[in-house]
């Protein structure tokens, strides 16, 4: 269907029928079109110049122009007036289906009376068991076995969908019944589920209706079109729903879900929740209503989906209307690349699912994950996704994060996205436990001196506190580099805070300041701080499970861990991303120049860069034009103005007025600019310098969701060392070992005792495999990969 155009006052008539309500299809290429006024007009039948050639398009027939003869102004005429006739007869049809479509409560009384007839065939139900159906769910769904024009005892309603001359079901096959429930709970369908399914067909689901018999399986809420819409499934838990979900169908597979995931599950027959469009929207407020006004939503692809152009074009739709009606969606994803692979209802671990953000999702629908690419390159993108993964013990949906304050003993684990009063909350925390001792660690001394005055806290150097670390009433922050300071008795019974924790990590274990020159005694000190700590409060925005996953491993024993997930994501900030400039004939990828000259024109902006260099250039073009620039990175972060920024940046912007605000990594954790409506926009240039996590930091330091983001990112080249180039943990454990022993022989070859030299390199190994090892093998290799494609 992607090379037509649905028919609409925007896009143009049907040029066979005129029809402009969006049921026909003009070609965007070529000459066939697809009309559904016409959709039962013999083959070779002449409309409006267009011959038929073919009618069994579900509902279309097709027409192409025919050019063997020319239409006079009387010929053209009378077909006009006919057309106009046809379109006035599907009209007063469409109104007749509709007054004879019964009402949710006419059609729920008689098909409970109906399947209360019905018993459960034991094929049927040992079917159900095969699918993992307990006999209490059995019980629960009401599903009830049919035979081949199944005979009833009681008499009903010629127009309830499924009944034939009152007492006879209309059904061909033998298999079982699926009630479709509404919102309300009340049964407004039924699907047949095939026993056996027909040589030659797909398809085991089957509506329990017959158009010939006068049935309407339709309903027509306000504002649907003339043609009606399908029912909805909504399949309800035993236990307190925690969330709302869609999974395709109308019978097990929604019914399973809503069951193993305590969710209210919306289901669909053929996935087509967009063709019920009022219907779907309706359903949404009211379940949203019983969740006392939840709007995310978490849907479940089936295996192989990322496969089918046709089901991908079918989840834009449902996507996109949840979107356009304010919805936050989360997919779903174990792996279920191929069909082969099980469905969300086949499962039978659930901890594997993690949820995707739809862009995430498409991306698997994209050329990188087709057959083409190499198991180890997927392995690699399934390693960085499942990295992403956040599994909370808690859910939130609010603007402003709040939690109690966590007992002791505990681990308090938050992802909160930036500028929900993740700060904040602490700051309250810290009131409320004002008579105990705490550390605040980090990684960037500008954001430590900002929080250590938001909290009431020493910092370290800035204030001299050296002397005071023996204090067991102590608050003090200080970068983690700073640890060898303390004294392993000094963080006993402290509150331990770990704020911007997805940095502090890699740079406690990769980076190349004071924590290079002394890294295995921050290490112990770091992981002495987690054992003794009375609690620990982890904070980010991108905060994942292998996140804490590795801190559990530091500390060793058990300690209760409470992982908080705050999905809030209102005014979400417009971000455009720059895929490269154009020329006549191509893309040019890695061409800025669009993103630059947008720079040199615009009133006001804020600029990201991981790039000093670039930061230094644009501070000088910019300056060369007379704009006003003050640029903030390792080579001005000394200067006075600084510190006077960093405290109070909303002020010290609009006192001094500067027309463009550069700023680096240096400020990445440092900067938080609340400041609305001062810049126009805000442009972001990385060129392979920070990583995806500390990227999505520095979008997020300008605050304002009104000013547009402009992204651009350089694409990178593979590396070429073997160790550099390993995107999975094993491979970069292995690559490491073996460049170890490598060396050592290059180094030492054809010295005595060459056995020992090599049990020494060895024995060098076996001591780097120590807690802190794998978790740096897992972050080397997630490096490499979004380095690298």
């Amino acid at each position: 269907m992607s090379k037509f155009i649905t028919t609409t006052k925007r896009n143009g008539a049907c040029e066979v029928c005129g029809d402009q309500s969006g049921k026909c299809r003009r070609p965007q290429q070529g000459e066939i079109h697809l009309c559904m006024t016409y959709g039962d007009v013999r083959i070779g039948q002449l409309e409006n110049g267009y011959k038929c050639i073919g009618n069994k398009n579900r509902g279309w027939a097709t027409f192409k122009l025919d050019n063997a003869q020319d239409w006079t102004d009387q010929q053209r005429s009378n077909w006009q007036a006919h057309n106009a006739l046809l379109r006035q007869q599907q009209q007063t049809e469409a109104e007749t289906r509709k007054r004879r479509s019964l009402s949710a409560y006419e059609r729920d009384w008689q098909y409970r009376q109906l399947l209360a007839e019905l018993t459960l065939h034991p094929e049927d139900r040992n079917d159900l068991i095969k699918r993992g159906f307990t006999n209490e769910e059995i019980k629960l769904c009401e599903f009830k076995s049919v035979e081949h024009s199944q005979q009833l005892q009681a008499r009903y309603s010629k127009l309830l969908p499924g009944i034939r001359a009152g007492q006879t079901l209309t059904n061909y096959h033998p298999g079982y019944l699926c009630p479709v429930q509404n919102k309300d709970g009340l049964i407004v369908a039924c699907q047949l589920r095939l026993r056996t399914l027909p040589q030659g067909d797909k398809n085991r689901y089957r509506w329990l209706t017959s158009p010939k018999q006068g049935h309407v399986l339709h309903f027509f809420p306000k504002s649907s079109n003339s043609e009606g819409e399908l029912p909805l499934a909504v399949q309800r838990p035993m236990g307190e729903p925690k969330g709302i979900a869609l999974a395709e169908g109308t019978g097990a597979k929604p019914f399973l879900v809503s069951q193993r995931l305590n969710l209210l599950v919306i289901g669909a027959a053929g996935g087509q929740w967009a063709s019920s469009p009022t219907t779907f929207q309706e359903t949404l407020n009211s379940l949203s209503s019983e969740l006392s006004g939840l709007k995310m939503i978490r849907l479940y692809p089936d295996a192989g989906d990322v496969q089918n152009n046709q089901v991908i074009h079918r989840w834009r739709r449902v996507i996109a209307l949840l979107t356009k009606w304010g919805w936050t969606v989360q997919v779903g994803w174990w792996g279920q690349i191929e069909k082969s692979q099980p469905d969300i209802d086949e499962l039978d671990d659930f901890n594997q699912i993690r949820y995707l953000s739809p862009a995430e999702f498409f991306t698997l629908a994209s050329p990188k994950s087709d057959q083409t690419t190499s198991k180890k390159d997927e392995q690699a993108w399934e390693l960085w996704r499942q990295a992403r993964n956040f599994t909370p013990t808690k859910t939130l949906d609010e603007q402003f994060f709040d939690a109690p304050v966590p007992e002791p003993g505990s681990l308090t684990a938050v992802k909160s996205g930036l500028g929900t009063g993740k700060t904040e909350w602490l700051r309250r925390v810290v009131q409320a436990l004002n008579d105990e001792g705490w550390i605040a660690l980090g990684y960037r001394n500008s954001l430590l001196i900002q929080s250590s005055a938001r909290w009431g806290f020493y910092h370290l150097h800035q204030d001299e506190a050296h002397r005071l670390l023996a204090d067991p009433f102590l608050k003090v922050a200080c970068c983690v580099d700073s640890l060898p300071h303390f004294e392993p008795n000094y963080f006993d019974n402290k509150n331990i805070i770990l704020d911007e924790a997805c940095s502090i990590i890699p740079h406690l274990l990769f980076a190349r300041t004071a924590v290079g020159r002394q890294r295995q005694e921050c290490k112990a000190k770091f992981t002495e701080a987690l054992r003794r700590a009375k609690r620990i409060f982890v904070l980010d925005g991108l905060l994942s499970d292998k996140d804490v996953a590795y801190l559990q491993q530091l500390i060793g024993e058990p300690r209760k861990v409470v992982k908080i997930s705050n999905v809030y994501q209102d005014n979400a900030k417009k971000i455009f991303i720059l895929k490269g400039a154009s020329d006549s004939e191509r893309v040019k990828v890695n061409d800025r120049s669009p993103l630059v000259n947008a720079i040199k024109t615009s009133r006001c902006c804020a600029i990201a860069t991981d790039s000093q260099l670039e930061a230094e250039a644009l501070d000088q073009v910019l300056t060369g034009m007379g704009k006003q620039v003050v640029r903030l990175d390792s080579k001005t972060s000394c200067q006075p103005w600084v510190s006077v920024f960093l405290n109070q940046p909303s002020d010290w912007l609009k006192l001094n007025q500067p027309e463009v605000f550069i700023f680096t990594p240096s400020a990445e954790s440092g900067v938080d600019i609340p400041i609305v409506n001062y810049f126009e926009h805000f442009f972001c240039l990385f060129f392979g310098a920070v990583l995806t996590n500390a990227q999505q930091q520095m979008i997020g330091r300008i605050r304002d969701v009104n000013c547009p983001v402009f992204v651009y990112c350089r694409t990178t080249g593979i590396p070429a060392d073997k160790v550099s180039r390993a995107t999975l943990p094993d491979q970069l454990a292995k690559a490491v070992e073996e460049f170890v022993i490598a060396d050592g022989w290059a180094t030492l070859s054809g010295i005595p005792h060459e056995q020992a030299v090599r049990q020494l390199s060895q024995r060098i190994m076996e001591l780097a495999k120590n807690e802190h090892y794998d978790h740096e093998c897992q972050l080397l290799a997630l490096k490499t990969t979004r380095k690298t494609t």
